[in-house]
C-alpha cells in the first residue's frame, strides 16, 4: 500500500493503483445503490485503510516508494453511522477469501 495520507484529523494508508477488480466492484454496487436511490459522493471510490481518526497532532507519513504488503483473509461490508458526534461501524457480512 504505496500511498498514504493526513488530511482532516484522519491518518491513511492507500493504493497509488488500486486493483481493477476492485474498481468494478465499486463501481458495480455504487451503480446498484444509486438505482435503489441511494446517495452517490460525487468523490471517486479510493480503497484505504484508516489507521487513526482525531488526531491530536502531525503524524509522520512514510516517505515516497513505502512499500507495505500483509494478507487479507477475509473481506467485511460495513455500514457506518453517524450519530451522537461519532460514526459507528457495524459489520453486515463477512466474507473468507480463498487462494
Amino acid at each position: 500500500m504505496p500511498d498514504s495520507g493526513c488530511a482532516s484529523r484522519v491518518v491513511w494508508l492507500g493504493t497509488r493503483q488500486p486493483p481493477r477488480g476492485l474498481l468494478q466492484l465499486a463501481n458495480m454496487l455504487r451503480a446498484q445503490a444509486a438505482r435503489s436511490g441511494c446517495y452517490q459522493s460525487p468523490q471517486p471510490f479510493h480503497p484505504h485503510i484508516t489507521l487513526l481518526r482525531d488526531a491530536s497532532h502531525a503524524v509522520a507519513i512514510p516517505p515516497p516508494g513505502f512499500h507495505w504488503a500483509f494478507p487479507v483473509k477475509e473481506f467485511v461490508l460495513y455500514e457506518s453511522r453517524f450519530a451522537g458526534g461519532r460514526t459507528r461501524y457495524t459489520p453486515l457480512q463477512r466474507w473468507t477469501l480463498t487462494e
